[in-house]
Order: C-alpha cells, then structure tokens, then sequence
C-alpha cells in the first residue's frame, strides 16, 4: 500500500510532482479555480490512475459550505482567506466564492497521512487547529511559518501560534527549512522516504521532508525564541520587550540572537510526531 502525503496548498503543483515521483499517493488540496484546471491538465495521468487526488476547494473553518477566497494575480501563491494577508506588499487581490472543506473531512474521506504539508497564507494555524478535534496525527508535518511582511501590526506573539500548536499536538525536534536556500538542497541517495529522485528545488516547493531533512532539530523553547527575536529585530525599538534586552539576556555570548532565522529567508517549520502528550 503507498503511503498518503496531504499537500494543503497545491498552487502549481511543485510539492506534488515530487512526492509523486518518490512513489507517494497524494491529496492536495487549493483553492484557486485558475490552479486547479492547471493541475487537472498537468496530473491528467495521476488523477486518473487515483495516485493523485486533487481537493478544488479552501480550508475553512468545519462547518462551512462556501467562503470568500483572494487570489492575488501578480503573485498566484498568495491566495488566502485573510482579507489582511499580505497586504503590506501588494493590493492586488481579487475575491472570489469557492466550495469549502476541514481537516477531519478530509481524513474522513481519504485518511490519515504520512506526511502534511501545509502552506495556505495565513490560515496555516487554522489547519493545525483542526488537527486538534481528531485522536490520530500524520508522522511528520510542515508548516510555513510567517514572516514580519505578512502583517502590518508586528504582533509577533501571534507568530508563536503554530509553534505552540505543534507542541500541543504532540510533535517535536523541530527542524527549520530556509527557503531562500532551497537552490542549494539535493536529495539523499539512497533515500530516505521513498525512491531517490535527482530533484532540484525552488523558493515556490518545499523540498525535503521527514527522514530526508538534514540540520539541526530544536526543542520547543529554544525555537521559539528564536523566532520570536527574529520578528522583533524588524520592529525594535518600538517593541518593549526587544528594547529592554529581554530575550538576549537568555542568549549565551557565541549564540546567534536569532539562531536559523534571518530577514533575507522565509521558513518553513518540520516537526515529527512524538506522543499523544
């Protein structure tokens, strides 16, 4: 039986045609009625062979039939259900009505997966969220983790939301991927998950995954201080907390400040399942 990796957040398919070709059954899941004809005429083959599920719908609070949905024209992977998202960057959104789905559904109908990869612009903590309301959890997950860009207040302890929901959930050793250096990743071989495939990855994929991933793992409380830092370095002096020394006086003197974080990346977080705790 191939195992299942969920791909929340298809967009062009990148993370898809990976996992397929290490022999992988996928369900990917996006929203934007543009991507999705894209990947139905891309993955033809797969759909049809039932490698390949392609979910044309948003992740959505459970419950919903239907939401508003933006696509952004000029950057098709920043389509989001957040009114706010990205706005800092670009106002070129356009709203539009798609069909709805959750997390449990989704299990419901095709299972629990190996592998979850999440990246849906802001909504990311929602799809953790819904984790919460089932016993049974993917062995590693992925999730993108914000940047100061995304949100115009800086509230960085809203950026520690994804952080806590992992732990919560039960996972650890938490690894940070850059993707700015995604150019720089090769895949083991022999590999590690799956069949080796010679691929080479971009700042749009996620890359490696599960066994594969390379770096150090960090627990918990040293990551999110980093990434705490990380986002207050962008707004201090205005932040109390920075500007009084707070989190540096925890740092030992050879230590990076903001350890893997740095504000040329965007990262992804990798966690792996450790106890139902």
């Amino acid at each position: 039986m191939q195992q299942l990796i969920y791909d929340i957040g298809f967009h062009k398919g990148l993370d898809t045609a990976f996992y397929l070709a290490k022999g992988f059954k996928v369900v990917a899941l996006e929203a934007n009625p543009e991507l999705v004809s894209l990947g139905k005429e891309r993955f033809n083959k797969e759909i049809e062979s039932g490698q390949l599920v392609l979910v044309p719908k948003a992740l959505a609070p459970r419950g919903s039939k239907e939401v508003v949905f933006y696509t952004n024209p000029t950057k098709d992977d920043w389509g989001t259900l957040l009114p706010n998202w990205n706005r800092s960057m670009s106002d070129n959104y356009q709203a539009c009505r798609v069909e709805a789905t959750d997390m449990q559904s989704l299990f419901e109908v095709y299972g629990i997966p190996y592998y979850l990869k999440i990246d849906i612009e802001g909504a990311d903590a929602l799809c953790l969220k819904q984790l919460m309301d089932g016993p049974e959890r993917p062995a590693y997950i992925s999730v993108e983790l914000m940047t100061p860009n995304n949100i115009r207040t800086g509230d960085a302890p809203q950026a520690l939301e994804i952080l806590a929901y992992l732990h919560v959930l039960g996972y650890g050793n938490f690894k940070i991927v850059d993707q700015s250096k995604h150019h720089l990743v090769k895949p083991p071989n022999p590999a590690k998950e799956g069949v080796f495939v010679p691929a080479s990855f971009s700042g749009e994929s996620s890359g490696l995954f599960g066994k594969e991933l390379d770096g150090p793992s960090y627990g918990l409380d040293t990551i999110a201080r980093d990434y705490l830092n990380y986002f207050l370095d962008f707004f201090a002096p205005e932040s109390p907390i920075k500007a009084k020394g707070f989190w540096q006086k925890k740092q030992g003197p050879t230590t990076p400040a903001n350890g893997p974080f740095h504000k040329q990346g965007w990262f992804d977080v990798h966690a792996e399942y450790l106890s139902d705790s």
